[in-house]
């Protein structure tokens, strides 16, 4: 058996050593192209959110039978809540999407949150990015509905 120390300069520690270079390139440009993404993702979703009920982004609106039962005015007051929800955080938006939130209506705890589906409502988003093929779906639900 021959031992042979290849030298730092060699071709075969270059070869050894290139690949990780090149992994590590790729994985920056992986994560500057994933923040670029949840950048428009954040913006799609919040434009969605902000303007619902005003025709704004392509999408639809579910309340949940919870909140259907807390009758007209509580649905407006909460739908409100939720246009004008800001408090994101690592905590509520792990991904800086702005695809989930919680709001307190008269002691109760209210979840919102934006699902990406296809065209047709068939599947989910291909691309949650493109809104040529999202149909994004703000749920809003009380906690223990969830």
């Amino acid at each position: 058996m021959n031992n042979i120390s290849i030298g730092p300069n060699s071709p075969e520690a270059k070869a050894q050593i290139e690949p990780e270079a090149a992994n590590e390139t790729a994985t920056k440009l992986d994560v500057e192209g994933v923040a670029e993404s949840s950048s428009v993702i954040r913006s799609l979703n919040d434009a969605f959110r902000q303007g619902m009920g005003q025709g704004v982004g392509q999408g639809q609106i579910l309340l949940t039978s919870g909140i259907i039962a807390l009758g007209w005015q509580a649905q407006q007051e909460i739908m409100a809540k939720v246009q004008t929800f800001a408090a994101f955080d690592t905590g509520n938006d792990p991904y800086h999407e702005h695809d989930f939130g919680c709001v307190t209506y008269e002691g109760k705890r209210i979840f919102f949150k934006i699902d990406y589906y296809n065209a047709d409502l068939t599947a989910g988003s291909e691309d949650p990015a493109d809104p040529s093929l999202t149909t994004r779906v703000l749920t809003i639900m009380l906690a223990e509905e969830h």
